[in-house]
């Protein structure tokens, strides 16, 4: 699984900068937003119900949750072509979308891709087919490059072409994750009565209820500055934030995403077997990605200008601005990543959606108040800081539930926290000096 990250990190880093050189900010401007919409649309098509597939104890009961989660795929992506046959132009008009109306009958595609592929994706946590989804991920990033690459050289750079780019990735990616077996539990789950299938989604009410809107408003308000940026400054000023985005993602992914599952299917059997150890489990891996994340998103932010001016030209020197900004909360959201699982396996989902509440409320207004000034890095910084208190609070939410000592935890965090991005930010001082 690790060396799986490794490797979708190593091929992203690689291919970054002559991607950077092919397409300019504009593009990455409208591709990111379009992603972001086909995010926020499919979080409905299943009801968050794919997450729950490590739950049951029962595989009769997995196969009613994954017959449900394939059932609400088809609908949602019916409606949303329907919605879009109607009104399209009231949405793209109302959200000030102009750029991706020429893509937006890809929406429903996108939807059907990536909701297959995270249904697929925790179809094999529970069947801890670890390796499987690491080599998808291999395989889906190191195609979207590949195809970037050939469609910005081949043809015109556009948009479009990161889009096209990305659909096929994710049916590469799909295509790595399947199993034979998968044939097989999925005619039997075909099979199953609906009423039965409608019992089960009772029983996980809270997936839909808590879990879902949480999500939602999570991802919709991460996403708020893409919106606002556009809406306020340019496409070209949204373009360089989503490019810090993607290279910050990339840590994120191999130290936050790669952990989760893994740590997923781990906890919870900790949580059936042993409870009494899960404490001490998740403080352990949150006191190993605390240091990791502080010395990784220390030297962005210390660096993050120099870096992606070096690495991929000048002209992507604000987006090395915005990553330094945002490292300052990317740690939090790096650990919160696995540690947020917990709510799950403890049964605790409905404090997913408060937490996600109170994350959107921060967001929300730091975002507003920061283009209130009209300085693009002055509305980042503002939506950097609202995300830190927002995901400090889930961390500590996390320890709270497993009985664990906070004021130990939030000293240890503070004391490693600054030390590291301190000594990044001298060193920066004395590089400069030189």
């Amino acid at each position: 699984m690790a060396s799986g990250a490794m490797i979708s990190t190593l091929v992203a880093l690689g291919t970054m900068p002559i991607i950077s050189r092919i397409f300019d900010k504009d593009d990455f401007g409208v591709y990111a937003v379009f992603v972001s919409v086909t995010s926020l649309v499919g979080m409905f098509a299943t009801a968050f119900y794919p997450t729950a597939f490590v739950i049951p104890k029962f595989k009769v009961d997995f196969l009613k949750l994954l017959k449900a989660s394939i059932f609400g795929m088809l609908i949602t992506t019916t409606v949303v072509c329907i919605a879009i046959l109607l009104f399209k132009e009231t949405f793209v008009r109302s959200f000030n979308l102009g750029n991706i109306q020429t893509y937006i009958w890809l929406l429903p595609i996108g939807i059907i891709f990536s909701e297959s592929f995270k249904i697929i994706q925790n179809w094999n946590v529970r069947n801890a087919k670890f390796n499987k989804n690491a080599s998808s991920n291999v395989s889906m990033k190191l195609s979207e490059r590949v195809l970037n690459i050939f469609t910005g050289t081949v043809y015109a750079p556009s948009p479009g072409s990161l889009i096209y780019s990305y659909l096929v990735s994710l049916s590469v990616g799909i295509s790595f994750l399947y199993q034979k077996r998968m044939f097989t539990e999925f005619k039997a789950a075909l099979q199953l009565p609906l009423k039965q299938v409608f019992h089960t989604c009772r029983e996980y009410i809270k997936y839909p209820l808590f879990v879902m809107p949480a999500n939602f408003i999570n991802k919709f308000t991460s996403d708020l500055p893409l919106y606002f940026l556009a809406l306020y400054f340019s496409a070209s000023i949204t373009g360089g934030f989503s490019f810090a985005l993607t290279l910050l993602n990339v840590p994120f992914k191999i130290i936050g995403n790669s952990l989760a599952s893994v740590f997923y299917h781990k906890a919870a059997q900790i949580h059936l077997e042993n409870p009494s150890t899960l404490s001490e489990f998740t403080i352990n891996l949150h006191l190993k990605m605390l240091i990791v994340g502080s010395i990784v998103f220390g030297v962005i932010f210390a660096f993050g200008e120099f870096l992606f001016s070096f690495v991929f030209g000048t002209e992507w020197a604000l987006a090395g601005k915005f990553a330094s900004l945002l490292s300052i909360y990317y740690i939090y959201r790096v650990i919160s990543s696995p540690l947020s699982k917990i709510f799950s396996i403890t049964r605790n989902e409905q404090y997913t959606l408060w937490i996600n509440i109170t994350l959107a409320v921060s967001r929300t207004i730091s975002i507003y108040f920061g283009v209130l000034t009209e300085d693009p890095l002055t509305a980042v910084l503002y939506f950097s800081v609202g995300n830190l208190i927002g995901y400090f609070i889930t961390n500590l939410l996390v320890f709270y539930i497993l009985k664990a000592n906070l004021v130990k935890i939030v000293l240890t965090d503070i004391a490693i926290i600054l030390c590291s991005f301190a000594f990044f930010y001298y060193l920066n001082l004395w590089f400069i000096k030189i």
